[in-house]
């Protein structure tokens, strides 16, 4: 467990990083290409104008539900090599630097801390760990493979199936699974209550 955990704190700070250097390509496409960044923002949200129609509980099981089932396919589907947990921190860190920079004008710097810390700060750390646990599932996928105790045929197979690929991933799996249940779910149980009493006091 002991070296599960530091692995796992070692996935989850270059998760960190990941996400860090696509909130800065954010950052900068918006600085670079303010017309095409104003349509991005515009688009964005244009595709969550229907929460202004919520009331707090429906804008909160919004919040939580979503964001649980893209931290759900980040950890679980991370065992497909990586791939889906590394999409997820490049395309959140894009957006948050494309929308932090969009807004910071109209903001400033202490506007955009205070919409943005309070509930960023769980739902962050609930998704670098998350992030960190579908890398490193991935990477022991990897190594399987190589190892020879599994193939690229075999782990789709048993996906499509929903099945573990093999006994060492079951057993990773298990302990993934309480960290889920005991840190991240209720990470994002405080996040979604906190973002949807911001989104009511602005």
């Amino acid at each position: 467990m002991n070296i599960f955990s530091k692995k796992i704190k070692k996935y989850t700070l270059f998760s960190l990083l990941i996400f860090s250097i696509f909130a800065v390509l954010g950052v900068a496409f918006n600085w670079a290409r303010p017309e095409d960044a104003d349509l991005l923002f515009s688009q964005i949200e244009q595709e969550f104008s229907f929460i202004r129609d919520f009331n707090f509980i429906q804008t909160f099981l919004f919040i939580f539900v979503n964001n649980a089932f893209v931290i759900t396919l980040a950890v679980f589907l991370g065992v497909l090599f990586a791939f889906i947990p590394l999409l997820f921190l490049a395309v959140n860190g894009f957006v948050l630097g494309l929308v932090g920079a969009y807004v910071y004008p109209i903001l400033g710097l202490e506007g955009l801390i205070l919409s943005l810390a309070p509930h960023g700060i769980f739902e962050l750390t609930a998704f670098f760990i998350a992030s960190g646990m579908g890398i490193y599932m991935g990477l022991l996928t990897i190594s399987e493979i190589k190892e020879g105790r599994l193939s690229i045929k075999k782990v789709l197979k048993k996906i499509r199936r929903l099945k573990f690929p093999n006994k060492n991933i079951k057993d990773a799996y298990k302990v993934i699974f309480s960290v889920y249940l005991k840190i991240i779910i209720p990470l994002l149980f405080l996040a979604a209550v906190i973002e949807a009493l911001l989104i009511f006091m602005l």
